[in-house]
This record gives structure tokens, C-alpha cells and sequence, in this order.
């Protein structure tokens, strides 16, 4: 096998996915650490969880070790139902984004990717138990575009949709 050395050079580095830039980074640290202190005690693994990362990937992030990669851009847009643009104009401040109405903007998500999943699947199962186990796999598996928070009531209404659309899946 030949070999063809090449010289190493100091000032050339290796390109990865492009990340937000510092500013950017730094207003989404401050939406992080308010996500954290109200909704989960402060504890950075059910963050990093609720958020869709590992916990050294956030730890590394808050500790400034690597800016907001396009993984917790999607983590935090997903978790606020809302635009990323949206979250970093907040500039930290939660209340602001909680208190405002939703933007005209919808926000893709999958349904059993989401914070609370578990409860409003139980919620929308005690609306109407007569729809099947496999269409609420069915809506969990859903990648969907959505502009308001998502209920139980909404997930009731799509496993009736699923219900009614599409075929069982044949027993094997």
C-alpha cells in the first residue's frame, strides 16, 4: 500500500457543522438556564433530556466549551414551539416567550419526541379509549408542522384520523 505523506499544517482546521455564533449562543444559554431553574429544579440532566441532548453535550454547551449546535437549536424550538429566531430575540427572558402568543410560524415536531409526552398520550387516551394501540404508535411516529401548543385533546383528534386513514397493520 502506498502512502502519500502530507505535512501537517498548524493553521488549517477541521470543518464541522457550522454552529450559531457567540451572541446567539449565549442568549440561548440564558433561555437554557431559565428552562432548568423553572421546569426542572435546576437539574442539567433532565434538561439536557427534555431538550433532546446528552448531558455532557449540554454541559458542554452552558460551559461554553462549544456554541449552540444545530441539535439544540432544534431541542429548544421543539420544547418552546417556536422558532428558533423567536427564542434568541427573547434574549433569555422565558416569561416573554411563554406569556406572548405562538407566532404565525409552525414549528415540526414529532409527537413522542415531545417534553410530556407520556401525559398527553394518558390524556388523550381517557378522551376516546376506543382508539386502537397501534394508532397511538402511529401518531407517536408523526412528524407533524404545528402553530399552537400541542393537547391532548389534539392528540385524541389524530388517533381518530389515523383510525379512520389507515389500514391496520396486519397481524403477522
Amino acid at each position: 500500500m502506498d502512502v502519500i505523506p502530507y505535512a501537517y499544517h498548524p493553521r488549517l482546521h477541521r470543518v464541522g457543522r457550522p454552529t450559531a455564533t457567540d451572541e446567539k449562543s449565549e442568549a440561548l444559554r440564558a433561555i437554557v438556564r431559565a428552562i432548568s431553574a423553572a421546569d426542572h429544579q435546576s437539574v442539567q440532566r433532565a434538561t439536557a433530556d427534555a431538550l433532546g441532548l446528552s448531558k455532557g453535550a449540554l454541559n458542554d454547551f452552558m460551559n461554553r466549551r462549544v456554541n449552540a449546535g444545530e441539535q439544540l437549536q432544534t431541542g429548544l424550538s421543539k420544547y418552546l414551539q417556536r422558532p428558533i429566531e423567536e427564542i434568541v430575540a427573547a434574549n433569555g427572558n422565558l416569561e416573554t416567550l411563554r406569556s406572548s402568543k405562538p407566532s404565525a410560524r409552525p414549528v415540526e415536531v414529532v409527537f413522542g419526541q415531545l417534553p410530556r409526552w407520556e401525559d398527553l398520550l394518558a390524556g388523550a387516551r381517557a378522551i376516546d379509549p376506543t382508539v386502537p394501540e397501534w394508532c397511538w404508535r402511529l401518531v407517536a411516529e408523526a412528524v407533524v408542522w404545528i402553530r399552537r401548543p400541542v393537547t391532548s385533546a389534539m392528540v385524541a383528534d389524530m388517533g381518530r384520523f389515523v383510525r379512520t386513514h389507515t389500514p391496520p397493520p396486519s397481524a403477522v
